[in-house]
């Protein structure tokens, strides 16, 4: 078992449960905390992402947007590196594009790709392949026009609204482990390390719950196609 993922997996889950309003802060914080403390974190971060975008449950998948624009605007070049490969834009672009799997996205879950794509494009102009997507988007026609400003981050009072579902009720857990994530001493950092293996348990529940195909996305089972060799 890769930790460092399954604890970046777990985190995810954590952060983007349907119930939630916006992506919950201290399970954000902590994902940044453990990517940038692995070498390979960046690289785990996208592909944990990439899965988690493609949920069959739009919600979901619109907070794991929302978690990931920002991921970037939070972490460093590293991760900014990492999305802007053809391997993670692949799998924005499969999710409005009516080549894959267009028709079986949620509208808002496809108007939010259009709109990051178009916002880091300009945002994150050493990311060249941003730009080069979205213009690819729009000349296929899947862009029609400008896509509406990202939303403003929600507020911090409605972001507090916790999950009904007790493995997201320990608000203090979450807090407790970003703190000890940020810490350099290495009593703190094995009891972080607890921390995350409580949580994956915890996660380890949903997965029962979660359809097959998901479950396939989320192992990072499922083949990853070269689709900037056919469509880019």
């Amino acid at each position: 078992m890769n930790i460092t993922l399954t604890s970046l997996e777990a985190l995810i889950l954590k952060a983007t449960h349907e119930s939630l309003p916006c992506p919950d802060a201290a399970a954000l914080e902590a994902f940044c905390a453990v990517m940038k403390d692995a070498a390979d974190g960046p690289q785990y971060a996208s592909q944990a992402l990439a899965a988690r975008i493609h949920a069959p449950n739009a919600r979901e998948a619109l907070l794991a947007l929302t978690m990931l624009d920002r991921c970037m605007r939070k972490c460093d070049a590293n991760f900014h590196a990492e999305v802007g490969k053809f391997r993670f834009l692949n799998e924005m672009i499969k999710l409005v594009s009516p080549k894959y799997f267009a028709d079986r996205t949620a509208p808002e879950v496809r108007t939010r790709v259009c709109q990051l794509l178009h916002a880091w494009s300009i945002e994150y102009p050493k990311e060249t392949k941003f730009k080069v997507a979205y213009d690819m988007l729009k000349n296929q026609g899947v862009i029609k026009e400008t896509p509406p400003p990202l939303p403003p981050e929600d507020s911090p009072p409605k972001c507090q609204v916790r999950a009904k579902n007790a493995i997201f009720e320990d608000e203090e857990k979450s807090k407790l482990l970003q703190k000890l994530l940020q810490s350099k001493k290495p009593e703190d950092l094995q009891h972080a390390n607890r921390l995350i293996k409580t949580m994956v348990r915890e996660v380890s529940i949903l997965i029962y719950q979660i359809p097959f195909n998901s479950l396939l996305h989320l192992c990072g089972n499922t083949d990853i196609l070269p689709i900037y060799c056919t469509i880019i």
